[in-house]
């Protein structure tokens, strides 16, 4: 590791017009820092980004210094090749393309969107030197996407920023009598992945079971109802808070629908549960498949089917032992494969390759 830092000649800046924390290369960059490898983190304003670039050319090297474009500032891409250096690297994680479809339910004038944000990806793609995606599968369904080489292309599991889940805050919206029975975690925001229709009527299913659920969604319809045993929380929380939650639930919930999206993708969220060591339960993909093995580090169930989730959250409840050997699993292959620094590591190498 020691010569992959002295390898790097130049600056390493990750750049964004989000806010630090927000994006999953985020991880990256704390796990470099911590690593003490010299990195910079430079957030554009969302006004007039172009000139911002643009004023910033004196102050880098053109042939040494490496830009990170953070996920999803996409559209920095083609500007920072052109004003800044040669050496892009776009953390894309996904395309924004991926995004728009699965928020397709909510938005208006689809195809436009869907349009702009293809053209942005593909133009990204191209101006990039090298992308960095969250699966394998990702890397063949992006390379194909967008005409990109493979070889053009590498994987990076998207994993967590291990600092902001060290510390956690009791939030009050969530009374402390659920705990007393086992209790179902499903958090995250409202779009087609997620399936809240389906655990809306898994939640009725076991309406008569001592199991208690907790669905905390900024933005969830009113009209999707839920069992008596559910509290709902469409607020948005901090992280401290959340990892309360987190700590004090059985079982958490992934993504629970088909959606074809899900078939190269790694919900944020499974590595969140890793980390802490919280036996996660999601619609059985090719996408989590890829990093966890079923009914050892991770539990899942046939995608869409309200019927089947509600067994396998009863099966499970049943099965204490099972439980903690699935939370015992996933921590150990967390520190194995999917640590801060192993992850900021693999990054590393990947920038090494330039």
């Amino acid at each position: 590791m020691e010569s992959l830092k002295n390898q790097v000649q130049g600056r390493i800046v990750f750049l964004t017009i989000g806010e630090p924390g927000y994006s999953r290369s985020w991880t990256y960059f704390n796990g470099l820092r911590q690593m003490g490898v010299p990195v910079e983190f430079l957030q554009i304003p969302t006004k007039n980004p172009v000139k911002e670039i643009f004023s910033k050319r004196k102050e880098f090297n053109r042939k040494k210094d490496i830009f990170i474009v953070m996920n999803p500032s996409h559209y920095l891409t083609l500007p920072v090749r052109v004003f800044l250096g040669r050496n892009v690297i776009l953390d894309a994680g996904w395309s924004l393309y991926e995004g728009t479809l699965a928020r397709s339910d909510r938005l208006e004038r689809f195809f436009l969107v869907a349009l702009k944000s293809f053209m942005i990806d593909f133009i990204s793609a191209h101006a990039s030197k090298k992308i960095i995606l969250e699966t394998k599968l990702q890397l063949n369904y992006y390379s194909k996407l967008f005409a990109v080489p493979k070889s053009k292309c590498g994987v990076v599991y998207s994993g967590v920023d291990e600092e902001a889940f060290e510390t956690s805050t009791k939030i009050s919206a969530i009374p402390e009598s659920i705990f007393s029975n086992f209790t179902v975690l499903f958090r995250g925001k409202y779009n087609t992945e997620g399936g809240l229709q389906v655990l809306a009527k898994a939640t009725k299913l076991l309406e008569n079971e001592p199991i208690n659920f907790i669905v905390m969604c900024p933005g969830l319809p009113l009209e999707i109802k839920f069992s008596s045993r559910t509290i709902i929380d469409r607020s948005i929380i901090t992280k401290e808070n959340l990892v309360y939650i987190q700590r004090k639930v059985n079982l958490s919930l992934g993504q629970l629908s088909d959606h074809q999206r899900l078939k190269h993708t790694i919900p944020h969220k499974a590595f969140e549960f890793a980390f802490l060591g919280i036996p996660y339960l999601t619609a059985r993909n090719a996408g989590i498949l890829e990093v966890f093995k079923e009914d050892v580090d991770v539990l899942c169930f046939q995608p869409g089917s309200a019927k089947d989730l509600a067994n396998k959250i009863l099966e499970v409840k049943k099965d204490p032992k099972k439980l903690n050997s699935i939370s015992k699993n996933v921590r150990a292959m967390y520190e194995m494969n999917l640590s801060q620094t192993k992850l900021a590591s693999t990054f590393l190498e990947k920038i090494d390759s330039l």
